[in-house]
Protein backbone atom coordinates (compact mmCIF):
# COMPACT_ATOMS: atom_id res chain seq x y z
CA UNK A 1 0.00 0.00 0.00
CA UNK A 2 1.43 3.46 -1.24
CA UNK A 3 0.70 5.96 2.03
CA UNK A 4 0.11 9.71 0.63
CA UNK A 5 3.26 10.81 2.19
CA UNK A 6 5.61 8.04 0.39
CA UNK A 7 7.57 7.83 3.61
CA UNK A 8 9.66 4.74 4.09
CA UNK A 9 7.77 3.47 6.61
CA UNK A 10 4.48 3.54 4.74
CA UNK A 11 6.25 1.40 2.48
CA UNK A 12 6.72 -1.66 4.43
CA UNK A 13 3.33 -1.89 4.79
CA UNK A 14 1.55 -4.76 3.35
CA UNK A 15 -2.19 -6.24 2.60
CA UNK A 16 -3.26 -8.82 4.89
CA UNK A 17 -3.73 -10.98 1.91
CA UNK A 18 -0.35 -10.25 0.74
CA UNK A 19 1.00 -10.93 3.82
CA UNK A 20 -0.68 -14.41 4.37
CA UNK A 21 0.31 -15.75 0.94
CA UNK A 22 4.04 -14.84 1.97
CA UNK A 23 4.01 -16.21 5.20
CA UNK A 24 1.96 -19.39 4.83
CA UNK A 25 2.27 -20.56 0.81
CA UNK A 26 0.45 -23.75 -0.08
CA UNK A 27 -2.70 -22.39 2.74
CA UNK A 28 -6.14 -20.72 1.70
CA UNK A 29 -8.27 -18.47 3.48
CA UNK A 30 -12.13 -19.44 2.94
CA UNK A 31 -15.08 -17.54 2.89
CA UNK A 32 -15.32 -17.58 7.14
CA UNK A 33 -11.55 -16.83 7.05
CA UNK A 34 -10.72 -20.27 8.38
CA UNK A 35 -6.97 -21.51 7.41
CA UNK A 36 -7.34 -24.68 4.97
CA UNK A 37 -4.72 -26.53 3.08
CA UNK A 38 -4.48 -25.69 -0.46
CA UNK A 39 -5.11 -28.00 -3.28
CA UNK A 40 -1.52 -28.80 -3.87
CA UNK A 41 -0.66 -28.96 0.33
CA UNK A 42 -0.18 -32.61 1.72
CA UNK A 43 -2.65 -32.51 4.79
CA UNK A 44 -2.11 -35.74 7.35
CA UNK A 45 -5.08 -38.08 8.43
CA UNK A 46 -5.02 -38.17 12.53
CA UNK A 47 -6.19 -42.31 12.38
CA UNK A 48 -3.36 -42.78 9.86
CA UNK A 49 -0.72 -40.58 11.81
CA UNK A 50 -2.16 -42.54 15.08
CA UNK A 51 -1.56 -45.55 13.37
CA UNK A 52 2.05 -44.63 12.33
CA UNK A 53 2.90 -43.97 15.93
CA UNK A 54 1.11 -47.11 17.37
CA UNK A 55 2.88 -49.23 14.67
CA UNK A 56 6.69 -50.98 14.06
CA UNK A 57 6.21 -51.52 10.39
CA UNK A 58 9.51 -50.08 8.99
CA UNK A 59 7.91 -49.97 5.86
CA UNK A 60 4.85 -47.70 7.40
CA UNK A 61 7.49 -45.59 8.85
CA UNK A 62 9.19 -45.16 5.73
CA UNK A 63 6.33 -43.82 3.67
CA UNK A 64 4.99 -41.83 6.05
CA UNK A 65 8.14 -39.60 7.08
CA UNK A 66 6.83 -36.80 5.06
CA UNK A 67 4.57 -36.19 8.33
CA UNK A 68 7.18 -34.94 10.34
CA UNK A 69 9.52 -32.27 10.70
CA UNK A 70 12.85 -32.28 9.41
CA UNK A 71 14.91 -34.59 7.17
Amino acid sequence: MDGPDGSEERKTFEKFSDRFRRIYPGYLLDKKMHVVAGPDQPVINLKQLQAVLKSSDEVLWENSKWMFDGE
